[in-house]
């Protein structure tokens, strides 16, 4: 069983990669509803880890598999409850934008 946030790029609205190797494996995805990823602190982290893969060399999809689980190992839970503190000013951007996409310096 999978549970994704519904993001188009998951293969969740269409008929993308994502959504025929799911197919194609058997995987069976929870319904879930739509997230706004401007409120989903995972999508923080997401960038940390994007940030400091870009840094690292890899020669081959193992190689970038081991950077991957390497620096998301070094993401402290200090990290982790900075960004879940930044979520009630977080909210007030997102009322304040009228649900437009919300960027700040973690995010």
């Amino acid at each position: 069983m999978l549970q994704e946030d519904n993001d188009p790029s998951h293969g969740t609205q269409s008929f993308n990669v994502a959504s025929a190797l799911k197919h194609a494996h058997w995987i069976t995805c929870i319904k879930h509803p739509p997230q706004s990823p401007d409120l989903n602190p995972i999508e923080a982290l997401w960038g940390i880890l994007k940030q400091r893969g870009r840094k690292r060399v890899w020669r081959s999809i193992t190689e970038l598999k081991q950077v991957l689980i390497d620096e998301w190992d070094k993401i402290s839970m200090e990290e982790v409850r900075v960004r879940i503190a930044e979520m009630p000013s977080r909210c007030q951007l997102l009322v304040d934008s009228k649900g437009d996409f919300v960027k700040t310096a973690l995010w």
